[in-house]
């Protein structure tokens, strides 16, 4: 089996001697308490890693702040090491104690290959012991009951993935069709169940057939939900306790997110409902009351939905998020009323959080729950929001601001680049990438370093 590891140079101290803004982040995403941003050309992820879940070939301490990535655009002026951590993953998604991404053909690696690296219990390797697993390997095939050496452990690549999930449990993801007209099968992998179930194997749905015909897919914590070529919103536990059912009151969608006990779903007319636990508001209907049912969130009429992009029935954009499911609390990004997209059209002006916000991660200023949503503070409008993502107690979002970074030749100035990336909330591992410990109640900088002092915690 092939072994990607991921390889941290002090060579890249030059870069940054003193932290600096971590620049041209593609997209995303949170986990419990660590992050991981996507390149143009690679990954690097930093806060906690009690799992390995930062996929640097350690498993232990924390990653205050990102190294400065290994690749970064452009590689000629930049002169950076280019390392098989640099380039492989397209999109990847954070989960409790693991991580996940789809290659990209890159640095060995088949694109729509899954790779994952963390806790051991949902890599889908055909070897699983009880160590944690500290960097990517890729995720096998269970044998199907056809095959000669089905008692045997698995060996072929899960393969032509598009979209993945990391929920407490399991992993899953939709592979085959990216077309939204067809939507690909459900594959899922990890306890519970026996040593076939820790391998990647297909979904079955109400009647048994593979479950199939999904075009988008998002989990967290305990569960998933998966969104249909017709609109139709499907959700199931991880634990193996029920197969996945169909979320009554919501059609037409076109993006789903998952929190620890609710859900949410946007719909074409941009309205967004959500369903499942209340405590703290994150539903967004004015109350703390439960919703067996879908609900609508209330105080965004003001605004417009963001477009997720499905133009001329293209299918690229589905990896962008344009809903966050924390522990306890749901972000959206929105547009401006009359708004016009002067650069690009998947480039929204307005994020909106609520719900929890004992740590600061509605990014509103305050520590005050919401049952409706308020505008996050300190973002421009002009500048655009490009990505967002929840975690458990914090959010982040890539947004259209200038960063400036050092170039390693000190007589050549700075390189400037047009994306930034800005996290708020909790922060005791380090997961906002700030270089410290400390919660934020607005959105804040996220750096990047060579100084290990700055980058290792305890």
């Amino acid at each position: 089996m092939l072994v990607l590891t991921f390889t941290i140079s002090l060579a890249t101290s030059a870069l940054a001697r003193d932290p600096e803004p971590l620049p041209e982040a593609r997209r995303v995403t949170a986990g419990d308490a660590h992050t991981c941003a996507e390149w143009w050309h690679g990954a690097t992820c930093w806060g906690d890693n009690n799992h390995g879940q930062l996929g640097n070939g350690t498993q232990h301490g924390l990653l205050l702040a990102p190294f400065a990535p290994p690749m970064i655009e452009p590689q000629a002026v930049l002169r950076l090491p280019t390392t098989p951590a640099g380039q492989p993953f397209a999109t990847l998604d954070a989960g409790p104690g693991r991580t996940c991404g789809i290659a990209t053909g890159q640095a060995g690696t088949t694109e729509g290959q899954v790779w994952c690296w963390g806790e051991e219990s949902a890599l889908g390797r055909s070897v699983v012991d009880t160590r944690a697993w500290t960097a990517p390997g890729v995720v096998v095939k269970a044998p199907s009951a056809g095959d000669p050496a089905a008692t045997g452990p698995g060996s072929a690549p899960l393969e032509a993935a598009f979209s993945v999930a990391v929920a407490e449990r399991q992993v899953c993801a939709l592979v085959g069709s990216q077309d939204g007209q067809i939507g690909g099968e459900v594959w899922c992998w990890g306890a519970p169940g026996g040593p076939e179930q820790l391998l990647a194997h297909p979904v079955p749905g109400p009647d048994g057939s593979t479950l199939n015909g999904f075009v988008t897919l998002d989990g967290g914590f305990g569960r998933f939900c998966a969104i249909d070529a017709s609109g139709e919103v499907w959700c199931w536990f991880d634990r193996g306790t029920s197969g996945p059912a169909r979320v009554p009151g919501v059609a037409d969608a076109v993006a789903v997110t998952v929190g620890r006990d609710h859900a949410c779903a946007q719909v074409r007319d941009g309205t967004i409902l959500c369903w499942g636990a209340n405590d703290r508001g994150q539903l967004g209907d004015g109350t703390t009351t439960p919703a067996d049912s879908a609900v609508r969130v209330v105080g965004l009429d003001e605004t417009s939905p963001a477009d997720p992009g499905d133009h001329d029935g293209t299918t690229w954009w589905r990896t962008r998020h344009v809903l966050g499911g924390g522990g306890a609390h749901t972000c959206v990004l929105r547009d401006e009323p009359g708004a016009t997209y002067d650069r690009e059209f998947e480039m929204s002006h307005a994020v909106f959080c609520w719900g929890a916000n004992d740590r600061g991660q509605l990014g509103d200023g305050s520590r005050d729950d919401r049952t409706g949503p308020v505008r996050v503070a300190g973002l421009d409008p002009a500048k655009g929001v490009f990505d967002l993502a929840a975690g458990r107690s914090h959010s982040c979002v890539v947004t259209g601001e200038p960063a400036m970074v050092s170039h390693p030749d000190p007589t050549m100035g700075g390189i400037g680049s047009n994306r930034s990336l800005r996290c708020w909330g909790a922060n005791e591992h380090g997961q906002l990438g700030t270089g410290d410990r400390d919660d934020r109640s607005h959105p804040s900088t996220v750096v990047m370093t060579g100084d290990p002092e700055l980058a290792s915690g305890p």
